[in-house]
């Protein structure tokens, strides 16, 4: 496969591994995206500590809302994140990459309410029952979503400025915060307000498959992640070369695909029953 530095032996191996886990912070050697799970993990305890800190402040200076402390540390975070990359510093475990992610992960836990409100089956909260309102009224909410997900995805599509050596993993982030800061938030925002509208489709034959293959997916994260890596990694070793051609690029995507959907168990989906 090509590694440098050359793999001789057993303790060759297990020291490449444990060096680049545990102090460049990225997978073992052949597990590619398991940097993401340990990243997601590192992060989820850093988050705990944010908390933590949140609620001492708010007991010292009442009056500072924890959005507020929140917001103020999640951009913190983003600075450290955008300086140790701008300076090519890299520290064990990959604390530079998780502190940018830190400041992703706080903004969601910030967004939360209005993501919910936006949900909403109509704008201001009422119920669809009503007949006092029309079925425009009734489903405004719903509308108001689809428009900012068309208008996140076309502001995605004008700022985004593709960048080959662009790594989450390696913290590196492009030339600009700005660009970099724009394209995340609108593509973030255009999938968030995609999700909530097939949602909230009429559930008929070919919306249900697709909720139902979606609803699998997100069920069997994990297994998915590692899967399709595995046969990512047996095409680039059998037919890489095959596989190079661009006209023929496009079938990795079609046998990845295959190869979940062989691979990933599809229970049904049973809705948990709510209580009036």
């Amino acid at each position: 496969m090509n590694i440098r530095p050359e793999i001789t032996g057993v303790w060759d191996y297990l020291y490449w591994n444990l060096a680049k886990i545990f102090i460049a912070g990225k997978s073992s050697i052949g597990s590619g995206p398991l940097w993401f799970v340990f990243t997601l993990y590192s992060v989820s305890l850093m988050f705990y500590g944010v908390m933590v800190i949140t609620k001492r402040i708010e007991l010292w200076i009442p009056s500072l809302r924890s959005r507020m402390t929140v917001a103020g540390i999640a951009i913190a975070s983003l600075i450290a994140g955008w300086l140790l990359y701008k300076n090519h510093i890299r520290l064990p475990f990959g604390i530079e990459r998780d502190l940018t992610v830190l400041f992703f992960f706080m903004c969601g836990w910030i967004c939360r309410e209005p993501i919910k409100n936006l949900s909403k089956d109509s704008f201001g909260h009422r119920p669809r029952s009503d007949t006092q309102y029309t079925a425009l009224q009734r489903c405004s909410g719903t509308l108001l979503t689809a428009g900012i997900a068309l208008i996140s995805f076309v502001l995605y599509a004008f700022v985004d400025n593709p960048d080959p050596n662009f790594s989450i993993m390696n913290n590196v982030l492009g030339k600009s915060l700005g660009i970099f800061l724009a394209s995340s938030f609108f593509g973030i925002a255009g999938l968030i307000a995609t999700f909530i509208v097939a949602d909230k489709l009429t559930n008929i034959a070919p919306i249900r498959i697709a909720k139902g293959i979606l609803r699998n997916i997100s069920r069997n994260a994990l297994v998915v992640l590692a899967v399709h890596w595995w046969i990512l990694l047996v095409l680039r070793i059998i037919f890489k070369s095959e596989l190079d051609k661009p006209g023929t690029a496009f079938l990795s995507t079609l046998i990845v695909t295959v190869g979940i959907t062989i691979t990933i168990p599809n229970k049904p989906y049973h809705p948990r029953p709510t209580c009036d």
